[in-house]
């Protein structure tokens, strides 16, 4: 047996992570998909109205989708850097009609969503697939720690 078991393998912790922020993502659209008032409000603010807010709640959803499975997850991630950068620039780009305060204030107070959110997002996704892709840490098998153990011993003796 060999002492170097799973050194191949990929960590599980950054899969879990990117399944994590895709079921956000699923959460996001379905919430689009639902119409509730304050987000058609908001999208409405920023010139997104009717079939607009579909088109973006079946973008988010094919995105989370991607994300989930190992095969297409790098997609996924690219659709998800392209949404998520759209969201950012759309909400930086809605601060300049709406109001004169600054831009953090205006972030900070603001009711809706704003360009914290989908950037932690985005940087969780990013991290997640990082530590997806790097190997896990190897454990040395039973076998490894028994033969390590006899030529110690052996040495000593």
């Amino acid at each position: 047996m060999s002492t170097r078991v799973a050194q191949r393998r990929p960590s599980v912790v950054g899969g879990r992570v990117v399944i994590g922020c895709a079921l956000v993502l699923v959460a996001s659209s379905m919430a689009k998909l639902w119409h509730p008032g304050p987000i058609l409000t908001y999208l409405g603010s920023m010139g997104f109205e009717g079939a607009d807010v579909y088109l973006i709640a079946v973008i988010e959803l094919t995105t989370a989708l991607l994300l989930l499975f190992p095969r297409t997850r790098a997609l996924g991630l690219l659709m998800a850097s392209a949404y998520l950068g759209g969201a950012v620039a759309a909400h930086v780009a809605i601060h300049r009609y709406t109001t004169t305060d600054p831009f953090i204030a205006f972030m900070a107070l603001h009711t809706h969503i704003g360009t914290l959110e989908p950037g932690v997002l985005l940087a969780a996704l990013w991290f997640g697939s990082w530590l997806s892709q790097r190997p896990a840490r190897a454990h040395p098998s039973v076998e490894g720690e028994r033969i390590f153990r006899q030529a110690t011993s052996q040495s000593s003796a």
